[in-house]
């Protein structure tokens, strides 16, 4: 029986990452895998009845790239709106969400994502009465780099209808809220868009991926994208593997259901279940030993307490769930690292590849620990490009 290929390509320098045969000329790919990698005369006689066929004229192809962190969903969601990464004082990124006004229909909110302070002259978070002059009639959100950290608007803060009192809700020294927010995640859940957005920003996520050589994703993912995620599939129009990381919130459902970390189809597998332990350095809430530069007693937060991380763990484990744990601060890599130490499943913790997420301010004895146990740290050298000092 003849092989139909979905793919052939040909006429092209690949870089096969073999070491006996390092270069070919022309490839062939079905159901997701390479039939063949050779010359010409190897994909022939697949050509005639291949779904797609590609001269590559010479161009080279090299193995894309996996990305083993990112929030590409929300990054695709994120993409029709404005990016404040340019801007390069409050003033600007007050002018850039003015200049965006027109695409917006009424009771829609505003938004804007990226905004780094640190490179700015006048170094503060952008405010209630910064956003307000964007305009008193829509509600605005913009978030800092980190995505720890939300500003919003007046009428933002009162579209929320979050208590001044709650944790995270930044107040002046009359006590009256400035619209700078720190770790709710009711703001994102508030925010966040409709089915035919969220399936809009997969596809739009995959496309930023792929535009950069990337063709597999882990996606932290906020609640209820892997069903739109799935959907996407279905209709054939996903362009990166996905890995789906589940926020710890659903972790239940998950096993209630006997579902655990590498179920799934070729193109979205279940990764693993997402945590928080601390928030960033940009927005002073990662947890540290030691206090914030200019911020009096100011050692950051824990977003859950051991005990609670502990259950979680211990409930991961024994149900064959991965769990991926966001943790940036020395304390916060404490906890972490110490609560595994303390489930003492060393082999049944390598099996599962438990990830810390980040891991910015680890120590080398922290290291070493780590690495007995089998965790897997997960971090982003971009980090310190940006924000070493």
């Amino acid at each position: 029986m003849k092989v139909e290929a979905d793919l052939v390509a040909f006429n092209g320098n690949i870089i096969t990452m073999d070491p006996q045969n390092p270069h070919a000329s022309a490839l062939a790919v079905k159901s997701y895998k390479i039939l063949t990698v050779g010359g010409e005369d190897e994909v022939a006689e697949l050509v005639p009845t291949a779904k797609r066929v590609i001269d590559l004229g010479g161009k080279t192809v090299v193995p894309g790239f996996i990305d083993a962190h990112t929030h590409i969903t929300s990054d695709g969601v994120r993409s029709r709106h404005t990016q404040l990464d340019k801007a390069q004082s409050a003033a600007d990124a007050v002018k850039m969400l003015k200049a965006a006004l027109p695409e917006y229909q009424k009771g829609e909110w505003v938004l804007g994502f990226g905004y780094d302070e640190s490179t700015w002259k006048t170094k503060r978070y952008l405010k209630a009465k910064d956003l307000d002059k964007v305009t008193e009639e829509f509600p605005v959100m913009v978030t800092r780099i980190d995505g720890h950290l939300a500003s919003v608007n007046t009428l933002g803060f009162e579209k929320l209808g979050l208590s001044p009192k709650l944790d995270g809700v930044m107040k002046d020294k009359n006590g009256n809220p400035t619209g700078v927010l720190k770790d709710i995640d009711e703001v994102w859940n508030k925010t966040w868009p409709g089915p035919e957005r969220i399936r809009e920003g997969v596809k739009a996520g995959n496309r930023i991926a792929n535009e950069l050589g990337i063709t597999a994703v882990v996606d932290n993912a906020r609640k209820g994208s892997l069903k739109h995620i799935r959907e996407v599939e279905i209709q054939r129009e996903l362009t990166a593997r996905m890995v789906v990381n589940i926020p710890v919130a659903q972790m239940n459902h998950l096993v209630k259901l006997g579902i655990s970390s590498g179920m799934g189809s070729p193109m979205v597998r279940i990764g693993g279940v997402k945590v928080y332990t601390d928030g960033s350095i940009g927005a002073m809430t990662a947890k540290v030993s030691k206090a914030y530069k200019g911020a009096k007693d100011n050692t950051g937060i824990f977003l859950l307490t051991p005990r609670k991380y502990t259950s979680i763990v211990r409930k991961a484990v024994k149900n064959d769930i991965q769990l991926v744990t966001h943790a940036i601060g020395d304390e916060a890599l404490e906890m972490v690292i110490s609560t595994y130490e303390k489930v003492k499943q060393k082999d049944r913790l390598r099996g599962q590849r438990h990830r810390i997420e980040h891991a910015e301010m680890i120590n080398e004895y922290q290291i070493r620990r780590a690495v007995s146990l089998g965790l897997i740290l997960s971090m982003q050298p971009n980090f310190v490009g940006r924000w070493q000092q």
